[in-house]
C-alpha cells in the first residue's frame, strides 16, 4: 500500500531488538570507536550541502570577483578525527554559539566503511526488511550524529529509504514529487567551506555550479514571497523519535532536521538506501519534473500563446 503508492509511512518497533538504543551514549560510542578517525562535516552555520549566502571578501579564488553578498552552494569542510574528537567539538558546539559545527553525515556506505566496529550493536531486521519489500540488499547503510544546530536543505535521494532514530528526535518537512512545479530550482556558483587553523571559515570557490532549491519550508512565509509558486506545495511534516523508522519513498523532497536527547543533546541515526525501482511510477513523476524544467526555462512566447 504504502511502497506502491509512494507514500511516507512510520514504523514504530522495528529496531527494538538494537541494543544501540541503550548503548550508543556518546561516551560508549567514543569507546567503542578507539582510536579509528572518522569522516566529519564542519561548518559554521549547521547547513552542509545547502544554499549560503556569503561576502566576497570571505571567499578565496575564482568567486571572489564583485563585492557585496552572493549566494552560493557550498560543501562542508571534511576533516578526519576519531569519534571522541568529534564529540569534543559537538559539546563545544553546543556551549557556544559561534562554535564551529561539526556533523557525522558522511554518505555511501558511512556505517559499514567507517562505523563496522558498532554493527554488533544493531540486528538485520530493518535490513531484511527492506531487502524483502524492495527486491535487492541495500545500496548503502549510513551513519548519521549530530545536536540541534543541524539543518539539511531540502532536496531528493534517488533510493528507497529506511531511516531509523537511536537517539533524540528528526524532523523530516516532506514534499511529494508530484509538487515539483512548486519548487523553485536555481544554479548556484559551487564552493568549500575551509577552515583555518585559528578557527576562522573562508569558502574556496569551485569552478562549477549547482542546480538547488534555495527554499526554507521551516519558513514557509518567507519563502513563499520569495517564490509565490511554493504556496501551492503542501509540505508534510514528521517527527520521528528514538525507536522509529520512517519509510521515505524515492524522489520525496525533503529537509530534515534534529532535536537532541535529553540526557546528552545529541542524535543519532542509522538509515538505510535501496536502489529505486524504476516502475511506471517513476517515469510518470520524471516527466512531470522534466515537463516542469522545461516550461520554467523557456515559458511559452507572445506568439506560442497566440497559437
Amino acid at each position: 500500500e504504502y511502497v506502491g503508492g509512494r507514500r511516507p509511512c512510520g514504523v514504530v518497533g522495528m529496531t527494538e531488538g538494537w541494543r544501540a538504543h541503550a548503548a550508543w551514549s556518546p561516551e560508549y560510542l567514543a569507546e567503542a570507536m578507539g582510536g579509528a578517525e572518522v569522516t566529519v562535516a564542519v561548518t559554521p552555520n549547521g547547513r552542509a550541502d545547502a544554499v549560503t549566502e556569503v561576502t566576497s571578501d570571505c571567499v578565496i579564488g575564482k568567486g571572489r570577483d564583485g563585492d557585496g553578498a552572493r549566494r552560493m552552494f557550498l560543501r562542508p569542510c571534511e576533516q578526519r578525527m576519531t569519534v571522541a574528537e568529534f564529540v569534543a567539538r559537538l559539546r563545544a558546539s553546543r556551549a557556544s554559539g559561534d562554535a564551529a559545527i561539526p556533523y557525522l553525515q558522511k554518505q555511501n556506505d558511512s556505517f559499514r566503511e567507517e562505523f563496522g566496529a558498532l554493527s554488533g550493536d544493531i540486528d538485520g531486521a530493518v535490513e531484511a526488511f527492506g531487502t524483502a519489500v524492495f527486491g535487492g540488499a541495500p545500496e548503502a547503510v549510513n551513519f548519521w550524529m549530530g545536536g540541534d544546530r543541524t539543518v539539511s536543505s531540502m532536496h531528493r535521494d534517488p533510493y528507497e529509504n529506511l531511516y531509523s532514530v537511536v537517539r533524540g528526535t528528526k524532523t523530516f518537512i516532506l514534499i511529494p514529487p508530484w509538487e515539483a512545479s512548486t519548487l523553485p530550482y536555481q544554479t548556484f556558483p559551487e564552493g568549500v567551506w575551509r577552515q583555518a587553523p585559528d578557527g576562522t571559515f573562508r569558502v574556496e570557490a569551485l569552478d562549477s555550479s549547482v542546480d538547488w532549491i534555495p527554499i526554507d519550508p521551516a519558513d514557509m512565509a518567507a519563502s513563499c514571497r520569495a517564490f509565490p509558486a511554493l504556496a501551492d506545495a503542501r509540505p508534510l511534516t514528521v517527527e520521528v523519535p528514538a525507536g522509529g523508522t520512517l519509510y521515505l519513498p524515492s524522489l520525496w523532497y525533503h529537509q530534515v532536521g534534529q532535536r537532541g536527547d535529553a540526557a546528552a543533546g545529541v542524535t543519532v541515526a542509522v538509515n538505510y538506501w535501496y536502489d529505486i525501482n524504476y516502475n511506471a511510477n517513476y517515469w510518470m513523476l520524471e516527466a512531470v519534473r522534466r515537463v516542469t524544467a522545461v516550461a520554467k526555462a523557456d515559458p511559452l512566447s507572445d506568439d506560442d500563446e497566440d497559437a
